[in-house]
């Protein structure tokens, strides 16, 4: 195709002021000289004239695992990214929509998290499984929405290390919401639904009984 006469005959210096010295884009020169942008990069093309290099996009510093990291797992809004990179939000949806981060499931959910979220609860909810999952995005073991059963975390803090993997925390009681604990077991998981595990509870039960009657004796006293 052959260019807008004129473009055709815009000398190589000027259309390389406007470009360089006046910054002007291709869509910009597109307007000023009445045609389309792709027309001006096929004659920049025909010409041979130097482009300016592309500009650096969050993805090609960042990548698609991290950002992903940031607002699934860590629960960061697209703003505290783009806060976080020194960018503009554009930036931060434009990474998103290039990678494909943008097309997955639950993507829109993120948009309004947290306090900001009109079903926020205080980052506590009860699954339909009836264990507890606590908001702790920054927690290894936190699945992509940032939460994590609640009785993991306090086993863990009650005993001041990390579960061990392979293990599993057990409620002694069966009471899969009470997470006190006096109420928590860890063990491996090949032992959970064998032997061991009743032989365990039946153990830890006596204990808690023999602590219930020594708070009743001392009552008692009083």
């Amino acid at each position: 195709m052959t260019p807008p006469r004129i473009l055709r005959d815009f000398p190589d210096k000027e259309l390389l002021h406007l470009y360089w010295g006046e910054g002007r884009s291709f869509n910009g020169l597109g307007e000023a000289l009445k045609c389309s942008s792709l027309t001006v990069s096929r004659e920049f093309n025909r010409r041979g004239l130097i482009r300016r290099p592309r500009r650096i996009r969050l993805e090609d510093t960042h990548s698609k695992e991290e950002l992903r990291s940031l607002f699934y797992r860590k629960g960061l809004t697209v703003r505290e990214i783009a806060n976080k990179f020194g960018v503009g939000i554009f930036a931060v949806r434009g990474a998103f929509h290039r990678t494909g981060i943008a097309e997955e499931e639950g993507y829109s959910q993120h948009w309004r998290r947290g306090e900001r979220h009109p079903a926020w609860k205080g980052g506590r909810k009860k699954e339909s499984a009836g264990y507890i999952s606590i908001l702790k995005p920054d927690h290894p073991r936190a699945n992509n929405s940032g939460y994590i059963r609640e009785h993991i975390v306090v086993w863990e803090e009650a005993n001041g290390r990390p579960l061990p993997e392979g293990w599993a925390v057990h409620h002694v009681n069966g009471r899969k919401d009470d997470n006190r604990s006096v109420n928590l077991m860890a063990m491996p998981i090949k032992s959970h639904d064998r032997l061991p595990l009743y032989k365990a509870m039946k153990e830890r039960i006596k204990q808690l009984e023999a602590e219930v009657e020594k708070l009743h004796a001392q009552q008692t006293l009083f």
